[in-house]
């Protein structure tokens, strides 16, 4: 098969990888982070990792200042995370919410304080979405909204993978 046009294959990320300073310092290697790049930006894994995908796992970071102030904005309208689940969840499956909901009838809706610039929806959803199955889990919700709870008291929290 034909690699996309500037498309970096598996067999050759690992020289990639290598060039950024912090890759040994990792306590995962190169596989992982390719297998994670290459499922994102809404794409089935192909064994490629395409600008979109690059660029999503780029701004990862600095999603996550979009995440708290989100997260602070829904804990004052809904409280705590089983009301704010139920209303954000609407009329989904149980099986979680899906990107296109995500974008449309939550992040969308968002609208920062202060003129505060936002992250895109397509983002958002894969910073929550931390094991990246294509919906955002009750667990993986109640990850991130308890996460800005525990920021904004001091006591650390990162984004956790989410079995």
């Amino acid at each position: 098969a034909e690699i996309p046009r500037g498309a970096v294959p598996w067999y050759v990320w690992s020289q990639v990888w290598g060039k950024w300073p912090e890759s040994g310092k990792q306590e995962f290697g190169w596989q992982a982070a390719f297998k994670y790049i290459d499922e994102l930006a809404g794409t089935p894994a192909n064994g490629y990792v395409e600008l979109p995908e690059f660029q999503v796992a780029f701004n990862l970071g600095s999603v996550f200042l979009s995440m708290f102030t989100w997260c602070e904005a829904a804990r004052a309208t809904y409280g705590e995370e089983e009301a704010a689940w139920k209303v954000l969840l609407g009329d989904e499956s149980q099986d979680g919410i899906q990107l296109e909901h995500w974008e449309t009838r939550i992040w969308n809706n968002y609208r920062p304080a202060d003129g505060f610039a936002k992250a895109s929806g397509q983002e958002s959803f894969v910073y929550v979405d931390a094991n990246s199955d294509g919906y955002i889990s009750k667990a993986e919700f109640d990850n991130i909204f308890s996460e800005c709870k525990r920021k904004r008291e001091g006591e650390g929290g990162s984004q956790q993978e989410v079995a």
